[in-house]
């Protein structure tokens, strides 16, 4: 249920903050939340074609952190550190 509220959004446009997710203020990056609860808040209508801007939303990376925890079935750690290899600068394309 979770993929389907955020078609057709990608893992790669939540990783650079070009979904159109929109942020929910009612989600505590501290806390975990039930798939329902998620489901909810990615319902929300999109703020912008996803890849079209640019705009951070902690509640994409809420998200992704879900994306995460299905795909290791492990809880993602709080922090996630890009290899020492990438500049700053550097951003990966996605294929």
């Amino acid at each position: 249920q979770l993929f389907e509220a955020i078609e057709p959004v990608r893992v790669w446009h939540l990783l650079t903050h070009t979904s159109g997710v929109p942020q929910d203020t009612t989600l505590e990056w501290s806390r975990d939340y039930t798939e329902s609860e998620l489901v909810r808040s990615a319902a929300r209508p999109l703020q912008f074609t996803p890849g079209a801007l640019e705009s951070y939303s902690s509640t994409g990376y809420t998200l992704l952190g879900r994306i995460i925890e299905n795909a290791t079935e492990k809880p993602p750690k709080r922090s996630i550190s890009a290899p020492r290899s990438w500049s700053v600068r550097q951003s990966p394309r996605p294929m």
